[in-house]
């Protein structure tokens, strides 16, 4: 994936569809933007191409020997690429404004994962504490019992270390009391990280906040999430517990005085339906939170989508279909497949904002494009029939360019609402067929 998240959308009959829409409400540039996006050394994609609304076809582009694309970006442009491990294929697909792309131009990438191995110690946890240690992705939580520990798969750069004790409550609830920050470490690898003690002069007490969540009803799941995620974006959790309903919880912060410059909390809380059939939540990013705020779960998506299959070969296009009301999750829409075969994996994820789609959305309806005339498209790489295809469709209300990997602004915020339908999957055979689908739901 392109720099910190990016997720994905579409075109070609995708753009035909929309291209008569009225004016656009996000905000826009009339004229092209120059965009340049920088993707990371193991995540190049094989495939890229684009396409400005009002011009014929796609236009491929080769990444340079760095992973980075250039291309002029029209008002609303859509892009598209493939990614691959092995056999398996991700297309990912983003229609979005000049301006949203913008947001994340000239971004250099930051390898996610390495060959690196750092190995430490930690004292200072007693009892049922756990010590939770991370470098960006990677992590290690140990039992007081055992001191030692190994961090994996580390990128060869600079790297934010963050570790917290950790006091569990029941199976439920997880709370940092200590933390320790050690920014901008870069040791050679199979090096031993200097020992980590909570109750040193390094380690410090957490600040408080407490976090009032409202929306959520009786039969849900609802989950809420403390993370931290630090100027070069290692991520930690400082906080998770299952909630049993609406209510205040106190959640453990970073104090203003140990932050710097980038850092940012992302409070998380999401609520699913008993069956899986259905998702909703919000998140709200502060460097630093105030002693009380609140998070209302997004309204839920009361209807299932539509898909209708547009052709079979040569690979399977769906026409996507989704109400979603005035005025609600008019932001954004993610539209994700994956299909499983023997002993390949295809995925698609089509991701298209307010911006490219032209006007506030009471539905949002959506063409898979068809790249098979496109300069170095495989349609292998897109789905195929007589196998099953999961989905999950989740409608976003927020700034798009945060689902682009764009940094948040201190107390931003999103609400998102998704379904998954149960309990057979898209069978993809017959043209002119609206199935519902199913896939299980995951944390964004």
């Amino acid at each position: 994936m392109y720099k910190r998240v990016l997720t994905s959308w579409a075109a070609a009959g995708f753009l035909a569809l929309l291209a008569a829409c009225s004016d656009v409400t996000s905000p826009v540039d009339a004229q092209p933007i120059d965009i340049t996006l920088d993707f990371c050394a193991t995540q190049t994609p094989v495939w890229f191409a684009y396409q400005n609304v009002g011009e014929a076809g796609w236009t491929r582009v080769i990444p340079d020997v760095s992973g980075t694309v250039r291309f002029s970006a029209a008002r609303r442009v859509a892009i598209a690429y493939v990614l691959l491990s092995g056999a398996d294929a991700v297309t990912q697909i983003i229609g979005a404004a000049n301006t949203e792309l913008q947001a994340i131009s000239e971004v250099a990438c930051q390898d996610e994962s390495g060959a690196k191995q750092l190995n430490g110690s930690v004292t200072g946890a007693t009892g049922s504490q756990l010590s939770q240690i991370t470098m960006f992705f990677a992590s290690a939580y140990l039992p007081s019992s055992q001191s030692t520990f190994s961090l994996t798969q580390l990128a060869d750069r600079s790297l934010d270390l963050i570790a917290s004790r950790v006091n569990l409550s029941g199976t439920t609830t997880q709370t940092s009391d200590r933390v320790i920050i050690r920014r901008s470490q870069n040791y050679v690898n199979n090096a031993t990280i200097p020992a980590l003690d909570f109750n040193g002069v390094e380690a410090f007490s957490p600040t408080t906040s407490a976090v009032n969540v409202s929306g959520a009803v009786s039969g849900e799941q609802t989950l809420l999430y403390e993370d931290f995620f630090s100027q070069l974006k290692t991520s930690h959790v400082l906080f998770f517990s299952q909630l049993s309903g609406n209510g205040s919880v106190v959640v453990p912060t970073i104090p203003a005085a140990q932050t710097a410059a980038g850092d940012y909390h992302d409070l998380f809380v999401t609520a699913n339906s008993a069956d899986g059939s259905s998702f909703r939540g919000a998140e709200s990013y502060f460097r630093n939170p105030p002693s009380s705020q609140n998070l209302p779960v997004g309204p839920a998506i009361t209807t299932n989508p539509q898909f209708t299959t547009l052709d079979e070969t040569p690979y399977v296009r769906l026409r996507m279909f989704l109400a979603i009301g005035a005025n609600s999750y008019n932001r954004a829409v993610n539209f994700e497949f994956d299909q499983q075969q023997q002993f390949t994996s295809t995925q698609w994820s089509v991701l298209v904002t307010e911006g490219f789609y032209n006007f506030n959305p009471t539905a949002w309806e959506v063409d898979m494009p068809d790249f098979s005339g496109t300069d170095g498209w495989q349609s292998s790489w897109g789905l195929q029939t007589g196998s099953p295809i999961d989905w999950r469709v989740t409608a976003y209300y927020g700034r798009p360019a945060l689902l682009l990997g764009a940094d948040p602004t201190e107390g931003e915020g999103i609400q998102f609402a998704g379904r998954q339908a149960l309990p057979a999957p898209l069978q993809a055979a017959r043209a002119g067929i609206s199935v519902p689908l199913r896939r299980s739901v995951v944390r964004r």
